[in-house]
């Protein structure tokens, strides 16, 4: 009678316990890997011909839009980029 009783005890603990690590998986594919693997998902929609095209033509429209204006960045954003630029050819020509 003990021993049916003990090996009945270490049955809900096992489900129990195996229950735990279900629900712990689940949480965590959910809360960590789901996010990761939508953003790789929409990556490689950028191999599919159309949505490629789509990006292109949105890129295109953007370049056309900001060729009409008069001044395309603010001029500290101009400063920045400047200084910026300057920074990175003097590391190049030190190597």
């Amino acid at each position: 009678m003990k021993l049916n009783k003990n090996l009945k005890i270490f049955f809900i603990k096992l489900a129990s316990l195996f229950i735990f690590f279900i629900l712990l998986i689940t949480f965590t594919y959910n809360l960590i890997l789901a996010d990761k693997l939508e953003f790789l998902s929409k990556l490689s929609n950028f191999t599919q011909k159309k949505e490629l095209e789509k990006f292109k033509s949105k890129i295109r429209k953007e370049l056309e839009i900001s060729l009409k204006k008069e001044r395309i960045i603010e001029k500290e954003d101009a400063k920045l980029i400047k200084a910026f630029i300057e920074k990175i050819s003097k590391d190049l020509k030190s190597e």
